[in-house]
């Protein structure tokens, strides 16, 4: 009797192991195919922002020049930068909203989602008939409200990040909206208090 108890208890351990390593396998799939579409999305902008860099390297009448419409992340446009200025100072609302999508860092953006899908995805697949017992009608806009929520706090951290370091963003990263004075520093606080009493709220 002792070894056949012995036997079943080695069976349901082996099961129990079994169906751990699927779902540890599942899991890393996931997050492989996901971190796979960040990586293509990456590269395809760097190899969009190399092209759009080409021209400005060659020797081109200033009356030829090619003129992008607006300076996005990592490329310093100056002609740009100024145009948004001249918008935003003249009241145009669709240049004050391109400042603050630059100021919320779109890349980071990736990473946030990213780890929320990773994460969530873990959690149902190690939690016994989560998702066959699941009510999506409940979860699904709980979820919607926590991806805001984690959106609206990165927003704050790398708000608050801009608003430190504007001296230093000047030299090193002169395209950020608060050092090229896109977006003042009152506006950004604004911005910045708004996304960190906003987040809770949502949840």
């Amino acid at each position: 009797l002792g070894t056949s108890k012995d036997r079943c208890g080695k069976h349901r351990r082996t099961i129990r192991t079994e169906r751990k390593m699927k779902h540890t396998l599942v899991t890393t799939l996931v997050v492989a195919a996901v971190s796979a579409f960040h990586v293509e999305g990456f590269a395809s902008s760097n190899r969009g922002q190399a092209k759009l860099a080409i021209p400005r390297q060659r020797s081109v009448p200033m009356n030829h020049a090619p003129v992008l419409s607006m300076s996005v992340e990592g490329d310093f446009n100056p002609d740009a930068i100024s145009r948004a200025k001249e918008e935003i100072e003249s009241g145009s609302i669709k240049a004050r909203l391109r400042a603050l999508y630059k100021f919320t860092r779109p890349h980071t953006i990736r990473g946030t989602i990213l780890g929320s899908i990773a994460g969530t995805t873990r959690a149902l697949i190690d939690t016994p008939g989560a998702i066959s017992n699941a009510n999506w009608g409940i979860m699904l806009p709980r979820a919607v409200a926590g991806m805001i929520a984690l959106l609206l706090g990165n927003a704050f951290i790398v708000g608050i990040n801009q608003i430190y370091d504007k001296e230093i963003d000047e030299l090193n990263k002169p395209f950020l909206p608060v050092a090229s004075g896109e977006m003042s520093k009152r506006a950004a606080w604004v911005a910045v208090v708004a996304s960190g009493v906003l987040g809770p709220i949502v949840v």
